[in-house]
């Protein structure tokens, strides 16, 4: 056995072969842009008795032509074999938000297929929303699978392949019969475009894709002291009047879609929390946009609120404007919240993609005990607490904690 590489032309040379041997050319390894030829090409030579005369023979085996045998002068004869090795094709993704020409950067894919881990290979769009792989095999099956987008939908796995036919290539996609279509009968409708290009003799498939954007809107979150009613004091005052309204600053939350947390938030001076670029939530869509809001802190004197779980979307209605006149359908956010028992639903009102809720926190029971006569702060005094609506049961806070423990 005798082994070569070829050189910058593509070409090796064997010298000082028998004639009359009978010889098998067989490819070990090849470039990593091409395929391994596994052909293994057999062939003998024959010399003519009388002239001397060398004539070659193929015995089997796939060339690139026949195979032939020259005489240059003072050469010895040489028998000459071309052989083809397929290109690998290179892969080239274009990621643009849909219906608009905005590039997509930091979306990523896992691609599987031959010649590939079985945990597949992650690509991720840069900054022009472009990626690229090479060396995927021509005729194998490919499964483009998109794991992350950003405020965007994640589109349904691709599957591909690249096909040789009669040396033009093509692009083909699996379609929902499991059938290997043209791109525009795959009923993909992210797929915007796909072309095939040959660069260096290497083809090149191409494919422009689109991602669906969710939604957003603002939450905006308004901490107050729950209002009571005040009995006028004070002669020539009639009825009750309501408090004024107090915004509670330091009130500290947590936000959580699903498990995963979003952030932390403080209430400001005016009591308030602004949460941005929230995802609406659509029920056609198998995407739970569904969010928790944990209050970890409460201001200081209040007892803090149970959790608030709470989703918002869009809902229809309609709306009489005048009498006798057909009502208008109206598009608006609904703030939607599941309730625990004994939960009341927040007040919210909505301002465009704004969604404002107000949340009450009642004060906590605050008993201070002095001195009848000195008007002095009595250290050390100990009372017991009950709820007796309910058979002098023990006394809860808000979220039903036992305040204090008997004696």
């Amino acid at each position: 056995t005798k082994t070569a590489t070829t050189d910058a032309n593509g070409k090796l040379t064997i010298n000082n072969l028998y004639a009359e041997g009978i010889y098998e050319i067989k490819e070990i390894k090849s470039p990593k842009e091409y395929e391994l030829n596994s052909n293994t090409i057999r062939f003998t030579t024959h010399v003519n008795s009388t002239t001397g005369e060398i004539t070659v023979e193929k015995l089997s085996g796939t060339t690139k032509g026949n195979i032939t045998i020259t005489k240059p002068q003072n050469e010895r004869h040489k028998v000459q074999v071309e052989v083809e090795d397929e290109a690998k094709a290179r892969l080239k993704i274009t990621k643009y938000e849909k219906g608009t020409n905005t590039k997509l950067g930091a979306v990523k894919y896992t691609l599987k297929g031959e010649g590939l881990s079985t945990s597949g290979k992650i690509l991720t769009t840069n900054t022009n929303g472009e990626a690229s792989l090479s060396g995927l095999k021509i005729g194998a099956e490919y499964t483009l699978e998109e794991i992350k987008a950003e405020g965007y939908y994640l589109a349904n796995p691709i599957i591909f392949k690249i096909i040789n036919n009669n040396g033009t290539y093509e692009i083909k996609i699996k379609n929902a019969n499991n059938e290997f279509v043209e791109p525009n009968a795959s009923g993909n409708e992210l797929i915007k475009t796909t072309t095939i290009t040959e660069e260096d003799s290497m083809p090149q498939a191409s494919i422009t894709l689109e991602d669906e954007k969710i939604p957003t809107y603002t939450l905006e979150l308004v901490k107050i002291k729950k209002k009571t009613k005040v009995t006028a004091q004070n002669e020539g005052e009639q009825g009750q009047n309501e408090q004024e309204t107090t915004y509670l600053e330091g009130a500290k939350f947590r936000l959580f879609k699903g498990t995963e947390k979003i952030g932390d938030y403080t209430t400001d001076a005016n009591g308030k929390i602004t949460i941005e670029n929230l995802y609406q939530y659509e029920s056609e869509r198998n995407i739970d946009q569904t969010y928790t809001l944990k209050e970890l802190l409460p201001p200081e004197g209040y007892a803090g609120v149970k959790d608030i779980i709470f989703k918002v979307g869009e809902v229809t209605e309609e709306i009489q404007v005048q009498e006798g006149v057909q009502p208008i359908q109206v598009t608006k956010l609904k703030f939607q919240e599941e309730l625990e028992e004994g939960q009341t639903a927040k007040n919210y009102t909505v301002e465009g993609n704004r969604v404002i809720v107000t949340i009450e926190d009642a004060p906590s029971f605050k008993l201070t005990k002095k001195d009848g006569e000195t008007n002095a702060p009595l250290a050390n005094v100990k009372f017991a607490i009950y709820n007796v609506d309910s058979g002098e049961t023990p006394a809860t806070d808000v979220k039903g904690n036992i305040i204090g423990t008997k004696e």
